[in-house]
């Protein structure tokens, strides 16, 4: 499920929803041939979890651009859950980034 609410051409505010509940248990299948004594189940036991996202751009000139972002995950599983195998954790991630419009190329670098 995905919901997105554009405030102006420059800035938009993303919502996601991830239904993890249906990922129980993942098994891999050909593990005997590394030692093990067959398929090896990965129990997960996830739950949903969101995913929010900000971004805002503001164009300077006809050239120039500036851009900043943000995303927040929550966190899907449990404590008694958490499988080394995918660690899992909220998350908050930023940006900046700055664009050039040139005559046939848009030039873009973030970070």
């Amino acid at each position: 499920m995905k919901a997105r609410i554009l405030f102006c051409a420059l800035t938009a505010l993303t919502a996601d929803w991830t239904d993890w509940n249906t990922l129980n248990t993942v098994t891999l299948t050909g593990t005997k041939n590394l030692g093990f004594p067959g398929d090896l189940p990965l129990a997960f036991n996830w739950r949903g979890s969101w995913f929010y996202e900000f971004g805002v751009t503001r164009h300077l000139n006809e050239k120039w651009s500036v851009s900043a972002g943000y995303f927040f995950s929550s966190l899907s599983t449990t404590e008694k859950d958490l499988n080394p195998v995918v660690l899992d954790t909220d998350l908050h991630v930023g940006s900046l980034g700055v664009s050039y419009k040139g005559k046939k190329w848009r030039y873009a670098i973030a970070g």
